[in-house]
C-alpha cells in the first residue's frame, strides 16, 4: 500500500503550502475538493477551489524537484482537510511529496513526510 516509487518527488516550502491551502478554503465547497495542476517546466503547482456562492481562488507554490520520471503537466484532486491534516504533522520547514500519475486505471497514494526523517509518513489518496 506504502509506494516505494515515484514518477514525481519534490520538496516544497511548508509555511508556502499552510498559507496557500488556507486561503483555497476559504473558497471551499461541501466536497472539499481541491484540484491541483503540477506545472513540470515551471516547477509550480497551481492550486485551485471553487464555490458558487464566493467564487474561486488560484494560488501557486514552487517546488524543487528530487526524481523526475515524467515530461508533461498533470492534474490531480484530492480532499482539503485530508492535505491540510497531512502537511500539519510534518515537523520540519520542508515538505517531501511522492507522487505517482494518476491514470484511468490506477490511482496510486501521495507520500508525505519529512526529507529529513523517515520515522512519519502520511499517505493520502487522490479522487
Amino acid at each position: 500500500i506504502i509506494p516505494q516509487d515515484f514518477n514525481l518527488e519534490i520538496i516544497i516550502n511548508k509555511d508556502e503550502i499552510l498559507k496557500v491551502l488556507k486561503l483555497n478554503n476559504v473558497f471551499m465547497d461541501k466536497t472539499k475538493e481541491l484540484k491541483i495542476k503540477f506545472n513540470i517546466q515551471e516547477k509550480n503547482i497551481d492550486f485551485y477551489t471553487k464555490n458558487e456562492l464566493i467564487g474561486e481562488n488560484i494560488n501557486k507554490v514552487f517546488f524543487e524537484i528530487n526524481y523526475i520520471n515524467i515530461d508533461d503537466n498533470f492534474e490531480m484532486s484530492l480532499n482539503l482537510d485530508f492535505l491540510l491534516d497531512g502537511i500539519k504533522s510534518i515537523e520540519s520547514e520542508k515538505i517531501f511529496l511522492g507522487i505517482n500519475l494518476p491514470s484511468d486505471i490506477n490511482i496510486k497514494p501521495i507520500l508525505i513526510k519529512s526529507p529529513l526523517e523517515d520515522d512519519f509518513i502520511y499517505i493520502l489518496m487522490p479522487f
